[in-house]
């Protein structure tokens, strides 16, 4: 049995035996020992293993509630498979018993550190940051034709708009100037446009942008005819990773991160921002007017 296993060295003398042997009708070999007791063995396993993958993924959505988070955390056990068979590999070493059951304690650890990072994104989800991303923006703001900004991203992107059925319309005071880095504010506009898509409950949709001067600000409203949020929801659809249960999450798997970035960035504009329920939801953002500007 050296450099091989019980497998290898049974299947070696098998075939020496079936070359060399001709048994009579109703003979055969049988192999017994630690051989039969691995042949036993495998068989347990290929039942235990299973039924331990099925107890794993049944707890895992009796603690989140949720197939997409059970099944993310899920797939930490066939990439740990894919570890464990590669050090086997790189050791040597045959396929045993041992480490069918070093398998098994693998996949339950697997499975610890994929739980331990999602309650770690979903506490910072929580806290409504995420360093990584939306509380990095740098944003240049430079005295802007305002609604030019917003006709010209939306103009060079209509063909799209048009194959995905979304018609906008504007209400806007043309002569407004406000403080906008152009091309992050695009970058809003793109999200919007992006969600009313991802998130609407029917073929055609229909956006209407408004812009006008409120105080020291530019006003823009963004409406779309969604579904729209549930009222007490409507607070936290800005916060990083936060998702709906109902209308706004029920046909997509969007990574809850588009309002964030849209809130990050009217931050560094220095403006502020909000949503209603209006006929389907509507944003408001307000940017501060260029120094000059008229007022009301």
């Amino acid at each position: 049995m050296r450099d091989g296993d019980i497998q290898q060295v049974v299947d070696n003398i098998s075939e020496v035996l079936d070359k060399n042997i001709k048994l009579k009708p109703g003979y055969y070999f049988e192999y017994g020992g630690q051989f039969e007791n691995l042949q036993n063995a495998i068989n347990t396993l290929l039942v235990v293993i299973p039924i331990a993958l099925l107890l794993i993924l049944l707890l895992l959505f009796s603690a989140f509630r949720s197939v997409t988070y059970s099944l993310v955390v899920f797939t930490t056990v066939p990439l740990s498979l894919i570890g464990g068979i590669v050090a086997l590999w790189l050791r040597g070493l045959p396929f045993s018993i041992s480490a069918g059951v070093g398998f098994i304690a693998l996949f339950g650890v697997a499975v610890l550190n994929g739980i331990l990072m999602l309650n770690h994104f979903n506490a910072l989800a929580s806290e409504g940051k995420y360093a990584l991303s939306t509380s990095r923006i740098i944003c240049h703001p430079q005295p802007r034709p305002f609604s030019k900004v917003i006709r010209s991203f939306i103009a060079e992107d209509q063909d799209y708009l048009d194959s995905r059925k979304v018609h906008v319309t504007y209400d806007m005071d043309d002569s407004l100037i406000a403080m906008v880095d152009e091309k992050e504010f695009q970058r809003i506009i793109f999200n919007l446009l992006t969600n009313t898509i991802k998130y609407r409950d029917k073929d055609i949709s229909e956006v209407r942008i408004s812009l006008h001067v409120k105080g020291k600000y530019a006003e823009f409203m963004y409406t779309d005819d969604g579904p729209g949020v549930p009222k007490e929801k409507l607070p936290h659809i800005f916060e990083a990773f936060y998702r709906t249960d109902e209308a706004r999450s029920k046909t997509s798997n969007g990574s809850g991160l588009g309002l964030a970035i849209v809130a990050e960035i009217i931050t560094a504009h220095k403006g502020r921002y909000s949503a209603v329920n209006n006929n389907g939801l509507q944003l408001i953002f307000e940017i501060p007017l260029a120094e000059g500007s008229n007022t009301q």
